[in-house]
């Protein structure tokens, strides 16, 4: 976030002269938060109470956003915003307050492509922004505030854990009276008859948020809790002074960042009513600039009131002809069953889960059309109230791979088609899962042209099987290799290759790669994809190394270690400190964020290839994978510069000890060495020239080319004495290149 201070240091009678001054102009990316300072010295009274509005406007559209500046510490206000469209935004503040009233400035907004913007709905499906791609928001159970405010550390390794490695989109936390002091959960603990918001708890809420946004997810607030237990604002009156000011403060603080969503509480039956649930969200919907989906959960398939954002229900244990009956009940907003489906052994046996209805849940949500869900691992318990990792979480991520890219705004039910249940997307796509199954009955009749088939067996870890031989008739039946719970997609169009264009990749008799494309996109996916298929764990492996992570596969393993010297010469942790003090994986993610669009999308299609090639080969990776626990990530064009600066970094030593004597030069304490040039054999004698190993040897080029080369070597001195001495030969052998020359087949590169 660009942050710069800004200061109003002008007596009232030149604001009345000059009446406004412009803040410098800024920059964004699209959906990203910009944010300005300003210090206000004429405030009296309550600075919370304080109204200071932002009008922003889009130049090329006139569209405008209404949005707050809310007060931070002491004489400092701030203000937020965040575009939904490029180009420039102009803004003008209007309030009571003269330092804070008629400011104006500017932001260019940047194209941010890919990212996710603001949750959003298409009718019944949730959505997002940015993307304008349909999702289904799984939410794991997250730790309260001011847990996070204690480790704060660990919040990128959970996201990784529930958002990477499990494949849960979004965390839900829960507020409760923190809202006022951030170490108070009920309202008998407040001794304040008229509290102000608590920035301390606005500071971890920001915090979680821009951190779940950046890695893609969403979030899920309750605001508040149970009157039972005084987790709400009743006492100080629903919609009241106290709790309108905190409403306003939300909408100025958190309203521009994007990706979270709101439900009011739990046990709302017990506290509300429709008119206190409506002048909240009328109120908060007011004061937001940005959408935010709000809601307020009600028993069984009730509403306490049908006019929020999305539909909410207190189901326990719901089977997907309950998700399909919420969902058919309000078809035009979003739905979300929204207690929280806990595994826990003997608490409420009416209402806990097992992991085998948490898989399934997910699937039977999935299939109904889309509802939003809360899960948590409560096995053991753990004081914060967050969720254990799961011990089969390969089973959450095969569904999430499985319907990455698959689960589409268009979709409808249609179970006529099969002997269970499906999604299809008219004419272009059909989704059947069968539970306890050993076939499937599928109807293909609308498909049309050709199409591509793949099953997928929900309980294990994500391995696609082809399907062949399935005709677009009734009819045809899906025959399972074992019993289990069994999805199937069907997709009509070219496969993943084909959207880099024709591309073929053959393998000779020494199993080298040659590759055939009439893209350099093709070429690239080929690489990448013949890249995984020959050294698949030494990539992930040497990204997890980079990455300051190789501690999490092979724990503290010593390097050289003795008696004399138990800690050894290094230790896998002592090198993931370092990797993560350096940063090359922040570094390489800004390197990537920064590339032209061309090689973007070049790099984009070689991490294409590598995935597509793990996805569809689980089995056939090295053993390694499994013996160390080793998950495949999805490969990024991050990840490929990431790696690669490790290979450098491999092949040429220590880069921190040779700092060293980089400085040391620099400062005059050394000098460099110089070689005068000479004929010792010693300083210039080289191998002769083999090239009985080289895929184009000599008898390949032509004698111009091999003049260029040297003319090359000799214009940027890279010439040395060669000695081309007749060499006593072995017998022919086979023979193989540490380094390796490529170039394309017409010469131009």
């Amino acid at each position: 976030m660009l942050r710069t201070a800004f200061k109003l240091c002008v007596s009232v009678c030149v604001i009345a002269v000059i009446p406004s001054l412009a803040a410098p102009m800024k920059e964004a990316k699209l959906w990203e938060p910009v944010e300005w300072k300003f210090e206000n010295v004429s405030c009296s009274g309550n600075p919370f109470d304080l109204v200071a509005k932002a009008i922003f406007t889009h130049a090329d559209t006139g569209q405008k956003i209404q949005t707050e500046l809310f007060h931070d510490s002491g004489d400092v206000w701030r203000l937020r915003f965040t575009g939904t469209r490029t180009g420039q935004w102009q803004f003008v503040t209007e309030s009571a307050d003269p330092d804070l009233n008629g400011l104006k400035g500017q932001v260019k907004i940047l194209p941010n492509p890919g990212v996710p913007g603001f949750i959003t709905n298409f009718a019944g499906k949730w959505g997002r922004l940015g993307t304008n791609e349909a999702f289904v928001p799984q939410y794991i159970m997250y730790c309260e505030p001011d847990v996070l405010s204690r480790r704060a550390d660990r919040l990128d390794a959970d996201i990784r854990e529930f958002l990477v490695e499990h494949g849960f989109n979004g965390l839900h936390t829960i507020v409760l009276c923190r809202w006022f002091d951030f170490d108070k959960t009920r309202s008998t603990e407040i001794t304040a008859d008229d509290p102000n918001p608590d920035p301390r708890t606005f500071e971890v809420l920001e915090l979680l948020l821009k951190k779940v946004h950046a890695a893609g997810g969403v979030v899920h607030i309750w605001a508040w809790g149970d009157e039972q237990r005084r987790m709400t604002p009743r006492r100080w009156g629903l919609n009241g002074k106290v709790d309108q000011r905190l409403q306003r403060y939300i909408c100025a603080r958190l309203g521009p960042l994007p990706g979270w969503s709101m439900g009011y509480g739990f046990d709302l039956q017990e506290w509300t009513e429709d008119k206190d649930l409506r002048s909240w969200h009328e109120y908060m919907h007011k004061h937001l600039g940005w959408p935010h989906y709000l809601g307020g959960r009600a028993p069984d398939l009730t509403q306490i009131c049908p006019d929020l954002d999305y539909s909410s229900y207190q189901q326990h244990r719901p089977d997907y002809d309950t998700y399909v009956k919420a969902i058919e009940q309000y078809p035009d907003k979003p739905t979300f069953l929204e207690d929280r489906f806990r595994v826990r052994k003997g608490v409420y046996p009416d209402k806990d889960y097992d992991f085998d209805m948490t898989r399934r849940g997910l699937w039977h949500s999935t299939m109904a059309g889309g509802a939003a869900n809360i899960w948590g691992n409560l096995l053991d318990p753990r004081p914060d109230g967050m969720s254990h990792p799961y011990p089969k979480k390969h089973q959450i991520k095969t569904w999430s791979l499985f319907w990455k890219n698959r689960f589409k705004k268009e979709m409808i039910r249609d179970n006529s088609l099969t002997d269970d249940v499906c999604l299809k997307v008219p004419g272009k796509m059909l989704v059947f899962y069968k539970e306890d199954a050993d076939s499937i009955k599928m109807n293909l009749t609308e498909l049309r042209g050709n199409f591509r088939a793949v099953a997928v067996d929900t309980k294990s870890q994500y391995m696609e099987i082809e399907l062949t031989g399935l005709k677009p008739k009734p009819g045809q039946q899906f025959k399972a290799p074992h019993r289990s719970d069994w999805a199937i997609a069907i997709e009509t169009g070219p496969n993943r290759k084909a959207k880099h264009g024709e591309t073929e990749l053959l393998r000779d008799k020494w199993g080298v790669p040659h590759v055939f494309s009439d893209t350099d996109a093709g070429a690239m996916y080929a690489l990448g994809y013949a890249a995984a298929e020959d050294r698949a764990f030494q990539m992930y492996y040497n990204l997890r190394i980079i990455q300051g992570r190789l501690a999490e596969l092979i724990g503290d393993e010593k390097v050289g270690a003795t008696r004399n010297l138990p800690q050894g010469k290094n230790s896998a942790l002592r090198n993931d400190i370092k990797m993560r003090t350096i940063g090359y994986c922040r570094a390489a993610q800004k390197v990537a964020q920064n590339l032209d669009g061309e090689t973007q999308m070049l790099l984009q299609a070689y991490s294409n290839g590598v995935n597509d090639y793990v996805d569809n080969h689980p089995n056939d990776l090295l053993y390694l994978f499994d013996k160390l626990d080793l998950i495949p990530e999805p490969w990024t064009p991050a990840a490929c510069i990431a790696s690669w600066w490790r290979l450098g970094i491999f092949f040429s030593g220590d880069g921190l000890r040779e700092m060293g004597v980089y400085y040391d030069i620099k400062d005059g304490i050394r000098k460099i060495r110089s070689v005068a040039p000479d004929n010792n054999a010693a300083v210039l004698r080289a191998r002769p020239i083999r090239d009985d190993a080289a895929v184009i040897q000599r008898s390949d080029v032509a004698a111009d080319w091999v003049e260029k080369l040297y003319d090359y070597a000799n214009e940027h001195n890279l010439t040395r004495k060669i000695d081309t001495t007749t060499m006593r030969r072995p017998p022919p052998t086979r023979r193989f290149s540490h380094a390796w020359a490529v170039k394309t087949t017409d010469g131009s590169a």
